[in-house]
């Protein structure tokens, strides 16, 4: 009879053990789930505020060739009054005036042509370092979400009530955390 109850109480003791083993097992599980959950938010946030920046570039690039193609219209109409005024009255006040703004908008030409280069330059590279951060950052969630949401080890993570409460009692609202 005594052997037996010490090979129960073993038994039961052994299972306690595994059982605190499985436990802190999933302790750890659920707080490297958390810390990648984490980083992953904040390259979100970055990746958000990225997008946001070239979202704004695009519509400063737009801006620029408008005024450019205005430029350009307004040289086109002086060029024709100039001609007009150069074989009537070359030398007049008025002639002076139209060659000066005629002059001033080939410079404003120039300069936004060299501006809209080099916009569209580090506007070509921010979109583009833009899409290779969010195919890299949807590579990552999608391996995130197969190890801490859609394993074995995250429905047990859920099932067991210490564990849960261990990993999950500030972060209730996380993906490492909710079931679905």
């Amino acid at each position: 009879m005594s052997n037996s109850i010490i090979t129960s109480s073993i038994f039961i003791l052994g299972c306690s053990v595994i059982n605190l083993a499985h436990s802190n097992d999933l302790i750890s599980f659920g707080q490297h789930c958390l810390v990648m959950e984490e980083r992953l938010d904040n390259a979100k946030t970055k990746l958000n505020k990225l997008s946001r920046q070239a979202d704004r570039t695009n519509a400063q690039t737009n801006k620029a060739q408008n005024n450019l193609r205005r430029y350009e219209a307004a040289r086109a109409e002086l060029g024709t009054s100039m001609t007009e005024c150069s074989e009537t009255k070359p030398n007049s006040h008025y002639c002076h005036q139209m060659r000066h703004k005629f002059n001033e908008l080939t410079y404003q030409i120039q300069y936004l042509k060299k501006d809209a280069l080099e916009e569209q330059f580090r506007d070509e590279n921010s979109i583009l370092q833009a899409e290779i951060t969010k195919g890299n950052f949807d590579k990552r969630y999608a391996a995130f979400i197969a190890s801490c949401r859609d394993s074995d080890a995250h429905y047990a993570l859920i099932q067991d009530p210490e564990a849960y409460a261990s990993v999950c009692s500030n972060a209730k609202n996380s993906v490492t955390c909710t079931l679905f």
